[in-house]
């Protein structure tokens, strides 16, 4: 259970605000501002952004140029992979994928969810156990039913969704729908979106 945003074990009972911006969101999207700006940040700017988030969490490995060229990382893919982490359970996710125009990478992806521990329970319920559920992990071979769905080939990874049910088409999927209202007050000027 996400307990981001919540005051503790109060979770069901929580009256915490709506976290709408904060500063860690305002660092990460600076730095990616940055680089995209400059097509690269220098390690004075990592520090002020990316590390600041990881020193406030104790995480002790900063991310410096030569930290990502010694280990073969695409700084502007470290900075989205920060996002990611940084604005976990924050609904930022999709909105990003879109702004950053690799929906039709990611999108069509099987949605992995967490590795299952049978030592663990859902409410005191074993799911492995159940013999309802053995096309929602992985086996040994890190595949379900014969296909890689997940990047790594590791056992028991929970797909929550498998790619051949996800697609998306990046002639339309990157547009919403304009309110045919509003077209037609536009006088002309608005047309619709393609697809």
């Amino acid at each position: 259970m996400c307990k981001k945003g919540s005051s503790g074990d109060r979770c069901a009972l929580d009256c915490t605000d709506r976290i709408v911006i904060r500063w860690g969101e305002m660092l990460i999207s600076y730095a990616e501002a940055l680089y995209e700006i400059n097509g690269s940040i220098t390690d004075a700017q990592l520090d002020e952004t990316v590390n600041a988030l990881r020193n406030r969490v104790g995480f002790a490995v900063p991310l410096t140029n030569a930290f990502a060229a010694a280990n073969g990382l695409d700084i502007r893919e470290e900075i989205r992979r920060e996002s990611t982490v940084e604005l976990m359970a924050e609904n930022r996710r999709y909105t990003d994928i879109i702004r950053w125009k690799i929906a039709e990478t990611v999108l069509p992806k099987a949605l992995v969810g967490a590795k299952f521990n049978e030592t663990e329970a859902f409410n005191g319920y074993a799911q492995a156990a159940d013999p309802s559920f053995p096309d929602l992990f992985t086996d040994a071979s890190g595949k379900i039913g014969g296909v890689q769905e997940y990047d790594y080939p590791e056992a028991s990874i929970r797909i929550a969704e498998k790619s051949n049910t996800r697609c998306f088409d990046p002639a339309k999927d990157y547009f919403y729908p304009i309110p045919s209202y509003e077209i037609a007050q536009s006088d002309g000027n608005i047309i619709q979106n393609p697809g």
